[in-house]
């Protein structure tokens, strides 16, 4: 997992702007409709952590939409932590691994990953960091997470593929120095199906939930302990 830590010292001076393009800034959108779904499995949460948080976009809505809750933004990457951390964001940071969190038992009503569970899933540690995850939730407390996954209708998976072939092909050319990074995650795009990592969550948790959003290419999976 380490490799990917490193993968993002080559982007995140830029992640913010790339990740907007590369979502035709339907981001901000999928973020939003993952906090409504929030509220609907715990309308207020108290003590929030953002794990893999990166430059801190995910926790920034979960402070303006939770303002009475207490909220920790953690990230492997010291270069995207720092990013966050100059965004003022009213939130505390903290640099370390999903797979060793610096938390005592049942610490949080609330764990969040956002677009992130693609490039850890196929990781050798994964299923030590999702009881690293149920671990520091409190009992009845819900992991949600939110990630992009292929879609099923051909039209979209199609389109998305043409489309996230030609912003690599840009980063090429401007960006020479970051191919190699967001190849991976072009990669694990294509990879990743949210159905599978339901599977994988019913064996670490209570009860799984998911929902699709449109267009169809990102999925929100929430557990309860």
């Amino acid at each position: 997992m380490s490799e990917i830590v490193k993968l993002y010292d080559k982007i995140y001076s830029h992640y913010r702007l790339m990740n907007s393009l590369m979502t035709l800034g339907l981001d901000k959108y999928w973020r939003r409709k993952t906090v409504e779904y929030i509220r609907l499995l715990n309308s207020n949460p108290l003590s929030i952590c953002d794990i893999c948080c990166g430059t801190g976009d995910f926790t920034e809505f979960l402070v303006s939409k939770f303002p009475g809750a207490v909220v920790t933004g953690v990230d492997a990457n010291e270069n995207m932590i720092k990013i966050a951390k100059e965004k003022n964001i009213k939130a505390n940071f903290l640099n370390s691994y999903i797979s060793n969190l610096p938390f005592d038992d049942e610490s949080f009503d609330l764990v969040t990953v956002s677009f992130a569970t693609r490039n850890l899933f196929f990781a050798s540690d994964f299923d030590k960091s999702l009881n690293e995850i149920k671990r520091v939730l409190k009992k009845g407390g819900f992991f949600v997470n939110v990630e992009t996954s292929m879609p099923a209708n051909f039209l979209f998976k199609f389109l998305i593929k043409i489309y996230l072939e030609t912003v690599l092909l840009a980063i090429k050319i401007f960006l020479p120095g970051s191919y190699k990074s967001y190849s991976f995650l072009k990669s694990s795009i294509y990879s990743f199906k949210a159905e599978k990592f339901n599977e994988k969550l019913s064996f670490h948790f209570y009860a799984v939930y998911m929902k699709n959003l449109l267009p169809g290419s990102v999925a929100i999976c929430a557990a309860k302990k």
